[in-house]
């Protein structure tokens, strides 16, 4: 006799099996994936650079941890594609930025942090702008200036700014 699980319980078997072991195997990111092709060319540089995208705590937040090579996102995001594409081009973003650590002075220090902040904010609104052109849904842009980033990757994609004006 086959017992079922309390309302609202998974049976065990279906918990480990329907769980992505990593972001990037959620199922809910695989459209989005397929609709944004700065977001797979990002993928593939993190996979060849041997960094890793994990789960983090779930209300850990989602960050770019560049001395342990890893990505984490928060496993909150689990199987909401939009919150998961938004997350993951932001840190991507961090993770392209090449600009080199600048200690001479703390002017020179927060100019190059920003810079990175404006590189992945650049990379989830031109993700985001991939997405939308491909019929798919709004994943947003992260901060409080969301529709000044929209406005500036449109700019850049136009061709009317370069990526450092960006």
């Amino acid at each position: 006799m086959e017992t079922s699980p309390p309302p609202g319980r998974a049976a065990p078997s279906t918990i480990s099996s329907s769980l992505p072991s990593t972001p990037l195997e959620d199922p809910a990111l695989a459209l989005l994936l397929a609709q944004s092709a700065t977001l797979r060319s990002g993928v593939a540089l993190v996979r060849a650079d041997r960094f890793s995208v994990q789960w983090g705590r779930a209300g850990g937040g989602t960050y770019y941890d560049e001395i342990n090579d890893r990505i984490i996102i928060d496993r909150n995001s689990m199987g909401d594609g939009k919150k998961l594409a938004k997350s993951l081009s932001h840190e991507i973003g961090h993770h392209k930025f090449q600009g080199a650590e600048d200690y001479s002075s703390r002017a020179a220090y927060v100019h190059r942090q920003l810079r990175n902040e404006g590189a992945a904010t650049l990379e989830n609104a031109l993700v985001r702008a991939e997405i939308l052109a491909a019929g798919g849904p709004d994943i947003g842009v992260s901060g409080r200036n969301s529709a000044a980033y929209e406005w500036i990757a449109g700019e850049y994609s136009a061709g009317r700014i370069d990526r450092d004006s960006a």
